[in-house]
């Protein structure tokens, strides 16, 4: 479905947009998200090592969630104000991307989905360990119709339509966060 996803969200922009702006999308979007996206690997497969030995040993997996989420707010709260802030000056320097300075307001939205991206995103792990395959299927659907839905609309401008993914998607991960603590939950008194 991530596929799918992306796929439809570039289409839409191109259509819609143009094609510097659909280029804008996929160099920010990669660019701006492969750390979150290696903070998440990290992240996640040491919560999958601690959550795995916490049902070998038959204790309460909620700990090691509740810990794990406290250190990922921590971290997003952190990379949310570092990358409003360091981001664009340190892509720039670093990687000689000169073309921030003119689409910084893109920047924002990117950063916003990604920050509850990175919080949601390794404690999703959770579903694969406890076989919750069809909460995490409908999980997938529901972001894929979300994108079906958020392309169907016209928007005044590329940046606005940015906002609206990023605070849909922002949302979205806050819902999975608590579905993801209710598998918790239900796993852990049929397992403990």
């Amino acid at each position: 479905f991530n596929s799918i996803a992306y796929f439809l969200i570039f289409s839409y922009i191109l259509d819609s947009f143009s094609k510097i702006e659909a280029g804008i999308y996929t160099v920010l979007n990669r660019t701006l998200v492969a750390p979150f996206l290696l903070i998440s690997k990290i992240i996640g497969d040491i919560y999958t090592s601690q959550t795995s030995k916490s049902l070998r040993i038959k204790v309460n997996t909620t700990n090691t969630f509740n810990n794990f989420f406290k250190l990922l707010f921590v971290i997003c709260v952190l990379v949310s104000i570092l990358g409003f802030i360091i981001f664009p000056y340190l892509y720039k320097n670093l990687f000689n991307f000169n073309f921030l300075d003119n689409y910084f307001l893109y920047i924002k939205p990117i950063l916003i989905y990604s920050v509850f991206f990175l919080l949601a995103s390794p404690l999703s792990r959770l579903l694969t360990i406890t076989k919750n395959f069809k909460k995490d299927f409908i999980w997938q659907s529901i972001l894929l119709i979300t994108m079906i839905v958020i392309t169907r609309f016209t928007y005044s401008g590329f940046e606005e339509f940015l906002y609206i993914y990023a605070y849909s998607f922002a949302l979205l991960y806050i819902l999975y966060i608590f579905i993801i603590r209710s598998c918790l939950k239900k796993h852990f008194w049929i397992n403990g």
